[in-house]
C-alpha cells in the first residue's frame, strides 16, 4: 500500500518516549518506520523550599530554579543567588546557602533541600532533623519557654482579654531560639552595620510582615540593604504599649542637647535604643521589669530595625561597647521581635 510520512519521536510531560508510525519513500512506496527508540532525557534532581517549619511541609520549586541550584551545588559553590532567568516571573530574589541548606527568599529565611531523580532526599542528611528546623525548634520537650507559655504570661501580666488570639499580635512561625545557639558567631551585617545573633534569648516574632511601606518588606532584609538592628530594654507593660502604638520618645531625654559624635548635629528629642544587647539587658534589669513566665524570672527586650540615616549617636559604637542611639522620628524605628532572656 501507499503511505504518508508520520511517526517519529515525541515526549510527553512525564518524559516518556513514543516512536513509530508509517513512512513513505520518494516513490510512494510505503514501509514500516524503523526509528530506534531514543532514551528519555535523564531526570534532574529537584530542589524544594520549606513551606512551614512546624508542619514540615515542602514546596517543589520551578524547573529553572532546580537547574540553577543544581549547577551551583555540583560545582561546589557555597553560596549563590538564583532567579535572574525567565522562569522567575515574579522577580523574587533567592540566595542559597548550601553549607546551611537555607534560602533567603526575598526577606524570609527558609529551609532548603535536594531530592534525587527518584524523589529521595540527599541533602541535608535525611536521617536527622534539618539543621535549620532543629535550630528554629531548639529546646527540650519540657522546655518552659514555649509559645503557649509566653503568650499566657503576656496576656496575664498586661491584662489582655481572654479571647485575644496570639496570631493577632505575633507570628510564631518566625520565632527563633538563640538560647542554645552554636552557630557562626562571627560578625554579620544588617543595614551596613555589624550585627551578632542575640545569644541567650528566644525571639518571639511580632506580626509585621506586609504592615509597612505598602507591603514592601525590604527594610527587614538580612543584608546591607535592610535596616539596622537595635535593641530597647523594656517590661511587659512597656512591650504592650510599643506593640499597640509604636515606639515613642520617653520623658528622660538625657542627650537631648548633646551633639551626634559623628555628624555634630544636635541629637534632640527621640527614642533611645542601642546596638548592644548587653546594654539593653542591663537597662531592662535596672528597670526591674518583674516579668515571669511559667515561674521563671525573665528580661524583656524589643528587637528593632532602625533606618540607617535616622540614627543620632550619643556614643560611637565603634569605640564604645555600650553606645546609645537616638531616633527622632518614631516611623524610623520598627520593633519586629520580643526577646525573652532568663534572668540570672
Amino acid at each position: 500500500g501507499k503511505g504518508k510520512g508520520g511517526g517519529g519521536w515525541r515526549e510527553d510531560d512525564t518524559g516518556a518516549a513514543n516512536t513509530g508510525g508509517w513512512k513513505g519513500d520518494s516513490k510512494g512506496k510505503g514501509y514500516a518506520a524503523t526509528t530506534a527508540i531514543r532514551k528519555p532525557p535523564e531526570r534532574k534532581p529537584v530542589w524544594e523550599l520549606m513551606d512551614d517549619h512546624r508542619a514540615k511541609t515542602w514546596k517543589k520549586m520551578p524547573f529553572g530554579f532546580s537547574l540553577e541550584a543544581e549547577a551551583a551545588f555540583a560545582s561546589k559553590q557555597k553560596r549563590v543567588d538564583v532567579g535572574k532567568q525567565d522562569w522567575n516571573t515574579k522577580g523574587t530574589s533567592y540566595s542559597l546557602d548550601f553549607p546551611k541548606m537555607t534560602c533567603m527568599k526575598g526577606t524570609t529565611l527558609v529551609a532548603l533541600r535536594r531530592l534525587d531523580a527518584k524523589g529521595d532526599q540527599t541533602d541535608p542528611d535525611p536521617s536527622s532533623e534539618h539543621p535549620y528546623v532543629a535550630r528554629r525548634l531548639a529546646g527540650r520537650v519540657d522546655d518552659w519557654l514555649t509559645d503557649d507559655a509566653f503568650f499566657a504570661a503576656f496576656k496575664s501580666q498586661i491584662g489582655l482579654a481572654s479571647d485575644v488570639q496570639a496570631d493577632s499580635i505575633f507570628d510564631f512561625r518566625h520565632n527563633e531560639d538563640f538560647r542554645g545557639y552554636t552557630g557562626d558567631l562571627k560578625r554579620m551585617s544588617r543595614g551596613g552595620h555589624p550585627y551578632k545573633a542575640p545569644v541567650g534569648c528566644k525571639r518571639f516574632a511580632v506580626k509585621v510582615r506586609g504592615q509597612f511601606d505598602g507591603g514592601d518588606n525590604s527594610w527587614m532584609k538580612m543584608d546591607d540593604s535592610g535596616w539596622v538592628v537595635a535593641y530597647h530594654g523594656t517590661s511587659y507593660a512597656g512591650c504592650w504599649g510599643i506593640l499597640q502604638g509604636g515606639m515613642k520618645p520617653g520623658s528622660a531625654q538625657v542627650y537631648q542637647t548633646s551633639k551626634d559624635v559623628r555628624t555634630g548635629q544636635v541629637i534632640g528629642n527621640g527614642i533611645y535604643c542601642t546596638p548592644s544587647l548587653a546594654t539593653a539587658l542591663s537597662y531592662a534589669g535596672s528597670r526591674g521589669s518583674g516579668a515571669t513566665i511559667a515561674g521563671n524570672n525573665v528580661l524583656i527586650i524589643m528587637q528593632c530595625r532602625v533606618k540607617p540615616d535616622a540614627i543620632k549617636r550619643c556614643q560611637d559604637e565603634a569605640e564604645h561597647c555600650g553606645a546609645y542611639w537616638v531616633v527622632n522620628n518614631p516611623a524610623d524605628i520598627r520593633p519586629y521581635g520580643v526577646l525573652v532572656r532568663p534572668r540570672e
